[in-house]
């Protein structure tokens, strides 16, 4: 028997030898072919554990006696407990885990022999009745049982599971196997993406998909992926944001719009950032900021209800209570909150700003608009590290920006007369999102279009230029 079949109870005293073990796996799958085929495709599975602990983990010792319930599913091997005449395996479906029983008198002793030498890995499909074993486990006594895919490499060692950092991400499947908390993000993330586009759509706006090779890279500041398109012969770039095909839509009379895509940014990557990502991006017209805000906050908390059942969030060490009203903070009231060190007058002073930010490793020198932008990012050195305003915001709040236009100085008000206008704020909960309300007058995209221009054109621009709204 392989090191990786003994039973659970007992702990791998030494390191797992990986291609001794494989070895052993080919030469048990070589032998297997000479008498049936190793990775049949005729099983066909009727249930899945989790349906099934949900309609019958009620039910008693006796009443699961008196009327046997017949299943038959398929999963993978993760333990095993071989007891001379009678042994226990746990299986792991899309639906969780479900332990079976498998006896000489149930199966045949021909297959409970050839089931002990089967490995910690193997897919397995096996038909039998529910009962619920002495410690009251719900528990499939097997019928009949079938090898449906021989695992050629083993597991992690099961008691520790997969705790390598650099392993968990590189092979994120192996990851799943073994981590049901890391199963648990995946179905969250999937939860999330639906119920956001359940609240869309209840909402009015409609889902649409726009291009991802795109001729100009527009929408957002940031460094395309190229490609070339062979049959045009012409250079494309993969989409960094959605947002111009979107405003189109907007102006060819679909009046709210939403697409959740898709966007690669060629640019730095971290576990808080990742060149490709995926983000939420809708428009509606006749709409200002201040309503953008309230509709984000009733879609969080919505989101929150639907997918965890409660609006208390769990992060870290804190609970992010989203039932509570978003604060509204201008970003001299976010600084001052945290800094007690800065006041409201002192940050109108446009002087001690850039002079402040300098500390900090920002070059604010060259418009008041920028200076007002990057003041957001003023926060006190902990351990040499300097903190962000949004990072130390724990509980939601909306941080509202001015931004004047292109090029322009900052004059401290939104004035419908300077064309080119936008008006946003960040959503921070310890990591922001950016809604923004634009007023864009149609000759004010010229500029931008030539900004656009000179980045296809290969021409050297500000690489923080923000390609044609």
């Amino acid at each position: 028997m392989s090191a990786d079949n003994k039973n659970e109870t007992q702990a791998a005293a030494e390191p797992i030898d990986t291609d001794r073990l494989i070895a052993e796996r080919r030469a048990k799958l070589t032998e297997m072919r000479s008498s049936a085929n190793p990775f049949p495709n005729d099983f066909e599975r009727r249930n899945v554990s989790a349906d099934v602990h949900a309609t019958h983990s009620g039910k008693t010792k006796e009443e699961l006696e008196a009327s046997p319930v017949s299943v038959q599913l398929a999963g993978r091997m993760l333990l095993k407990r071989v007891m001379g005449k009678a042994s226990f395996a746990t299986l792991q479906d899309m639906g969780g885990r479900i332990q079976i029983y498998v006896t000489n008198d149930g199966t045949g002793v021909d297959v409970h022999q050839a089931f002990k030498h089967w490995d910690i890995g193997d897919i397995l499909g096996v038909e039998g009745t529910l009962f619920r074993t002495r410690t009251g486990e719900l528990t499939i006594q097997a019928r009949s049982l079938r090898l449906l895919a021989k695992a050629l490499r083993p597991l992690p060692e099961k008691f520790h599971g997969l705790t390598d950092q650099d392993t968990r991400y590189r092979q994120r499947y192996v990851d799943l196997i073994t981590n049901e908390e890391t199963r648990l993000v995946f179905r969250r993330r999937s939860q999330i993406v639906q119920e956001i586009r359940a609240f869309m759509v209840d909402k009015g706006y409609l889902e649409v998909e726009t291009p991802m090779m795109q001729p100009i890279p527009g929408g957002a500041s940031a460094k395309p992926f190229e490609t070339h398109h062979n049959a045009l012969d012409m250079k494309l770039y993969l989409r960094i944001a959605p947002e111009l095909y979107l405003k189109r839509l907007v102006v060819g009379g679909f009046e709210k719009v939403f697409e959740i895509n898709r966007n690669f940014r060629n640019e730095g990557i971290s576990t808080r950032h990742n060149p490709e990502f995926t983000m939420i991006e809708f428009y509606e017209a006749y709409r200002d900021h201040r309503y953008l805000m309230s509709f984000t906050e009733e879609m969080l908390r919505t989101v929150a209800q639907k997918v965890l059942g409660t609006t208390q969030v769990p992060y870290g060490d804190h609970v992010i209570d989203l039932d509570q009203p978003f604060a509204r903070l201008t970003p001299n009231q976010a600084i001052c909150r945290f800094n007690p060190e800065y006041s409201e007058e002192k940050l109108a002073d446009r002087d001690f700003v850039v002079s402040s930010l300098k500390r900090f490793g920002v070059d604010a020198r060259q418009t008041a608009a920028e200076s007002r932008i990057a003041a957001v990012r003023i926060a006190r050195a902990g351990e040499g590290l300097a903190v962000t305003v949004i990072q130390r915001l724990m509980n939601p709040a909306g941080i509202e920006e001015i931004n004047g236009p292109p090029g322009g100085d900052f004059d401290g008000g939104l004035d419908f007369r300077i064309p080119a206008q936008k008006k946003s704020f960040m959503l921070g909960v310890n990591d922001p999102a950016q809604p923004s309300y634009d007023i864009v007058e149609p000759g004010d995209v010229v500029p931008c279009l030539r900004v656009a221009h000179q980045r296809t054109a290969g021409q050297r621009i500000d690489d923080g230029a923000m390609v044609s709204k």
